[in-house]
């Protein structure tokens, strides 16, 4: 609850007031992401991964075709799948706005690879289809590195068309 709390704040300040050290955007299927300098992006089909500089995080970026139902039990089924993924505990799920536009939030712990994590996810409708940003955190990272990672996951958006 506390990780879900942090998030909403930095999603509120990311857009009262923007980090002067955000400097990318990272565009995926219809939406964008504002990275800070140093992040580091892979994409591989319908996911893309974005990496900080500091180990002990990482944000996973998905297409789906339609914006996930509110509710721990599917957000438990997308992420069951997930290699070297257990434990998983989901928490909060809540709709969220972004702008205009109404998505999804949810919060959980889990374990990947036998280590614990913290996630968030966020997740919009970006017209025919839907981008999920989930952001998976080590429990003893941080707080600024926490709230690096929340900006980065308040900042997802439609992308402006071209």
């Amino acid at each position: 609850m506390k990780l879900l709390i942090a998030f909403f704040a930095a999603a509120f300040l990311t857009l009262i007031a923007p980090d002067a050290h955000a400097q990318d955007t990272f565009v995926f299927a219809g939406a964008s992401l504002t990275l800070p300098d140093g992040w580091k992006t892979e994409t591989s089909g319908n996911m893309a991964t974005l990496y900080p500089p500091a180990k002990g995080g990482f944000i996973e970026v998905y297409n789906f075709s339609k914006l996930p139902a509110a509710s721990a039990d599917t957000i438990l089924k997308m992420l069951k799948p997930r290699k070297n993924t257990t434990d998983i505990s989901v928490k909060d799920v809540r709709p969220m706005k972004f702008g205009s536009t109404t998505g999804l939030g949810a919060s959980g712990k889990a374990k990947i690879k036998d280590a614990p994590v913290s996630f968030v996810l966020t997740a919009i409708p970006t017209g025919s289809h839907a981008v999920l940003a989930i952001g998976f955190l080590g429990d003893t990272q941080p707080v600024a590195f926490k709230q690096e990672v929340a900006r980065v996951l308040g900042s997802l958006k439609v992308a402006a068309a071209k």
